[in-house]
């Protein structure tokens, strides 16, 4: 039966309940057992944060996605809930009863946990990937708040322990996974934002149409009914009282006597008057100066699971390249290019007539360049598409293993030409991504000529052994 951990550190205190214990430091180890759920002690935002991060920035997602129950050593702080632990109480309050209920309320999130294959030896690198691991284990929505202490005005507290650096990266994996429906996003609120840095901490100032001064008296224009005369409310003031300068009536009631239309901006500097200032905002991170209307709307939303989502979560997200390509590419399943290549391979061992060769071809960090293209992926990777079809023949049988690894086998080709093959794949790779992205793509390969001992697998994992990241 599954059992809370106490996450020990150098100044824990423990809660008065018996419970699992692991050191902090032995989180960099593999944990080999399955906790009901994480529990930490703190008495500040700051270290409960630290913690929280250690456990959600951990590759193996028998700990990142394991929920976390916050207990406050002393009061609970105003801003407890941005911690991004599950959910918090009082030390005091935590007792066997407390275990118990939520034991129940998170069986649900750990049955699901435990139905990931390889759940006790993987480890997710991808940013993304966890994100959306993590999405997918809760059943509920994942909200954001407003926060001064993050630039983009407002933070996800489940997510943002997953990220090291406040860099906007959130909202570029959030987009990219609403736009593979990989989660679903609901409109929460709209933020303007700078269109250097993100930072939506803007200052709006009026300025003067005509110097660009800043220097501006701000004064509301009267109208008096009774005479029809209107003017700045300064030509009104007689001590403590409103009087009007064209007829020398007293005004007593707006609404009554009188309204205020509008209001004047008098130029300390030019003693030009506008009814109409120019609008500008400036940022407080990088002091680029705009009008509103050339600064970023923001669409801040909420999000939930997906059933297409759930199953990427489960089964690994380089399926999504693989839908990505597999309309326009033949790309076979592991096992059907197994039988080609043993077929390949007798006719060439039987006949000794014609050379072949099987070819690897590793592109990095996939899931990054699919949060950067966003809602371009499908039309970037149809566009990769072409450039196999292109440059392979009908004859070459495609696979696509792990995260972006092509096996090709290359029929009637030898060594050199293969070669040639390969290096045009890998330069119409990189000026593809370049041309879309401005980022040169790092690719790796390995080519072989198949004979008696050539075995896929395990040139694959020497390969996947020789270059590791």
């Amino acid at each position: 039966m599954r059992a809370p951990c106490l996450i020990s550190y150098e100044s824990v205190v423990r809660p008065e309940p018996e419970l699992d214990i692991i050191d902090l430091k032995d989180l960099l180890n593999p944990v080999e057992f399955t906790p009901a759920y994480w529990v930490v002690t703190s008495n500040s935002i700051d270290s409960a944060q630290a913690i929280i991060k250690t456990l959600r920035q951990h590759g193996s997602p028998n700990v990142y996605l394991r929920p976390v129950v916050l207990l406050w050593t002393q009061s609970i702080p105003e801003n407890a809930h941005i911690t991004g632990s599950d959910i918090h109480y009082r030390i005091q309050q935590f007792d066997q009863s407390l275990i118990d209920e939520l034991n129940t309320n998170f069986e649900p999130i750990n049955n699901w946990i435990e139905k990931l294959p390889e759940l006790l030896t993987a480890s997710d690198t991808s940013i993304s990937f966890k994100v959306l691991r993590f999405i997918s284990s809760r059943d509920n929505s994942v909200e954001p708040i407003p926060s001064s202490k993050r630039n983009s005005g407002y933070l996800y507290p489940l997510l943002d322990p997953f990220f090291q650096k406040d860099d906007g990266s959130i909202y570029q994996i959030l987009s990219f996974l609403n736009e593979q429906n990989m989660i679903a996003g609901t409109f929460y609120t709209r933020s303007m934002s700078c269109s250097q840095c993100g930072c939506a901490f803007l200052n709006f100032r009026e300025s003067c149409p005509h110097c660009n001064s800043i220097d501006l008296n701000i004064e509301e224009l009267v109208h008096h009914f009774k005479c029809a005369y209107s003017g700045e409310i300064s030509e009104f003031r007689v001590q403590d009282r409103l009087v009007c300068p064209k007829c020398e009536s007293e005004l007593r009631h707006i609404g009554v006597d009188y309204d205020k239309p509008s209001i004047i901006y008098k130029c300390n500097s030019c003693q030009h008057n506008t009814q109409a200032p120019r609008i500008t905002t400036t940022c407080y991170n990088c002091g680029k100066s705009n009008e509103p209307e050339y600064q970023n709307d923001r669409i801040i939303m909420s999000y939930t699971n997906t059933s297409i989502g759930i199953n990427a979560s489960i089964y690994g997200i380089e399926n999504i390249f693989t839908r990505l390509l597999e309309t326009k590419l033949r790309i076979f399943s592991a096992d059907s290019f197994q039988d080609f290549f043993e077929t390949e391979r007798s006719r060439i061992l039987r006949y000794k007539v014609s050379t072949s060769t099987l070819a690897l071809i590793r592109l990095l960090a996939l899931d990054n360049i699919y949060v950067q293209l966003g809602s371009r992926a499908r039309d970037v990777f149809n566009e990769l598409t072409s450039l196999f079809n292109i440059i392979l023949r009908k004859s070459d049988v495609l696979t696509l293993r792990h995260d972006s690894i092509f096996m090709i086998i290359m029929t009637e080709t030898d060594l050199a030409q293969a070669q040639i093959a390969v290096d045009r794949l890998q330069e119409g790779i990189t000026k593809l991504f370049e041309n879309n992205l401005d980022i040169d793509p790092k690719t790796e390969s390995l080519l072989e000529v198949i004979s008696e001992t050539t075995e896929p697998e395990s040139i694959l994992e020497g390969f996947l052994n020789d270059h590791v990241h």
